[in-house]
Order: C-alpha cells, then structure tokens, then sequence
C-alpha cells in the first residue's frame, strides 16, 4: 500500500529550511541587557519602598517613584518578583469583563476587608494585554496591575483559584526580615518572564522585525497602509473588530478594500503560544475566507518545527505562512501587493 503524502509536509520543511530555529541578534536585539541594568540599578531602590510602606500605601507609593525607578520599571520588578505573566494579566482581564465585576474586595492582615475599585482592566481596557501593552499602560491599568500583583491571594473574587496564591507579595509589605527571606533568589536574572518584558521595554522583538520589513517595502505604495488599530472591523466579538498583531488595508480601484491580517511570534522552545496561534488560524481562516480577507502568519524557531501538527495546523489555515528570513519575509509582502491588482 501507497503512503498516502501529507502536501503540508514539505511546506513545513521549507519553513525548516529557511528558519532560525533559535534567537538571533537580527530578531531578538541583545539591547535586552539595558533592560536587566536598569533592574539591577533600581533593584535597592524598588525593594526601599516595599521595606518602609504598609499595605495600604503600597500601591500609591509604588506609582508615585521618581527619576530612575520609573513606572514602567516598578511594573517589570513586580512582574519578575511575584511571576505573574502578561498571559495570566490577560486571563484576568478577560474574567473581570466576562463577570462584570467592577471592584475587588482585598482581605488585610488585620482580618478586616478592604474593597478596590478596579480602573481600567476588563472596564475601560479589554484588549488583548499582552507585555507591550502592559509596559505602556497609563496609571490607571498600572494601579490595577500592580494591586492584583501585590495582593491576588488575598482577593475574595479569586479565593477559589490557586493560580493566585502565589500572588502573595502584599502580605509581607514593612516586614524587612520577611521580605529578605523572599527576595533570596535573585527572581531578575532566572526569571522566566525576563526575555519578554525586557525585549518588549527595549523596543525590539519579532514584530518589529516583520513591521520594519513591511513598511519600507510599502513605504511609496499609496494603495497599502497599516491600520493603526490593528483591528479588522467585522471579525470578533468586539464591536471595533479583532485585534492581531499586524494589519494592512489593501485598496483596490473599482473595489472594495480588503484587509490583511499578520499574526507573528518565534519560539524557540515549545508552549502554549504555539497551541494558541494555531487554534487561533483553524477558527478564523473560514471567517477570513467569507469576508474576502487575507490571514497570514509569521513563525519561526525550533519550537514551531518541533510542533508539526499545530504548525501544519497554521500552514493549512493560512493564505501565507513564513518564518522571518529576509526572503520569506519579501514573498509575503510580494503576496499582499499583488492583492491590490486583484
């Protein structure tokens, strides 16, 4: 008997072929090392304010640093020292706007209760929370950030969750001996969240790399723009449209417009992102295909290779999928302008 051949083998081995497999320079700027002096600088000065405050006054005084320490920096301790991910920060969001609920009732020390009235996360902000939203959040995504870093443990809307129980910094806020005894592991230099938050503070990581590519080649074409929102109106629940990591309005003379919608992400190691991102394709690639619109990916790295049905997943469920070699990277823009003489 003939064994039957999978078509998509060879797009994957092509992917393969013209991949990184692991981080390089070109992708991932070691710039990423400014990002880890700027903790270690700040590191006694952020610890200060955890030493000398009370859980009451924690919050504030953590949004009110000055000079060096500065927002952004106080969010990335917090992040490292109580490990609470940008994925887990999304999954909250999602639950408070699912659940309506617009405080949290935060239990003190003393027994008593303290109730906080959420500002921004799953209320006014219900995007997709991802570290580089996180790191240029306003105060107020900050302050709910930073109170359920410090005191998700403690929140009774969460008692049910162990996810939360290590959430627990808040409760040893003024205590130096207890706060000496936490902080014994250095948390900044094995950290797992380290190479995403200190990419994204840098300014530099594989979207900027797929944007810059896409942008100087459609730099002088008037009929391809980058929609700022990078939202498709139409597609998702949301009434302003999904969100994805990049999106293209490509106009066409005596047509309607279409759109281009480009979800990227290297990994060099396997997780959920790669399960994610090809759930993600399987569901919307039927959507697009309706609308008349265009789903593109942008993968790369040994753990995208190593998963071959999710990554066969996304070839089938995709108009293009390419790693982020200079060549690859030149089709798909070459495949998007060809959309606009369609």
């Amino acid at each position: 008997m003939v064994k039957k051949v999978d078509p998509f083998d060879a797009e994957l081995e092509k992917l393969k072929e013209n991949g990184s497999w692991f981080w390089t320079s070109s992708i991932r700027s070691t710039g990423s090392n400014n990002a880890l002096s700027d903790l270690i600088k700040t590191r006694d000065q952020f610890m200060k304010i955890l030493e000398t405050e009370t859980e009451d006054s924690i919050v504030n005084a953590l949004l009110k640093t000055k000079e060096s320490l500065t927002e952004k920096l106080v969010i990335t301790h917090l992040m490292r020292a109580t490990d609470g991910s940008a994925e887990l920060l999304d999954r909250v969001k999602d639950y408070l706007s699912f659940k309506k609920i617009k405080s949290l009732t935060i239990q003190k020390n003393d027994g008593t209760d303290r109730t906080y009235k959420i500002q921004s996360m799953g209320t006014t902000f219900t995007t997709k929370l991802r570290n580089k939203e996180i790191l240029a959040g306003n105060k107020k995504l900050h302050e709910d950030i930073i109170t359920i870093l410090l005191f998700g443990s403690k929140i009774k809307e969460f008692t049910e969750f162990i996810t939360f129980k290590k959430l627990n910094l808040g409760q040893i806020i003024g205590d130096q001996k207890e706060l000496g005894k936490y902080f014994e592991s250095l948390y900044i230099k094995v950290s797992r969240q380290e190479s995403g938050i200190a990419t994204a503070a840098s300014g530099t990581g594989p979207q900027k790399v797929v944007d810059d590519a896409l942008e100087k080649y459609f730099s002088k074409n008037n009929s391809i723009n980058r929609v700022s929102t990078s939202r498709i109106k139409g597609i998702g629940k949301d009434k302003e449209g999904q969100q994805f990591d990049t999106v293209y309005q490509v106009d066409r003379k005596g047509k309607s417009a279409i759109f281009v919608a480009i979800e990227i992400a290297f990994q060099e190691t396997t997780n959920s992102v790669i399960e994610r991102k090809s759930k993600q394709a399987v569901e919307l690639f039927k959507v697009f295909k309706q609308n008349g619109y265009f789903l593109c990916f942008v993968i790369d790295g040994a753990g995208y290779f190593s998963r071959k049905k999710a990554t066969k997943d996304i070839i089938k469920n995709s108009h293009q999928c390419v790693t982020f070699n200079k060549s690859d990277l030149q089709k798909l823009c070459e495949f998007i302008e060809n959309l606009s003489s369609t």
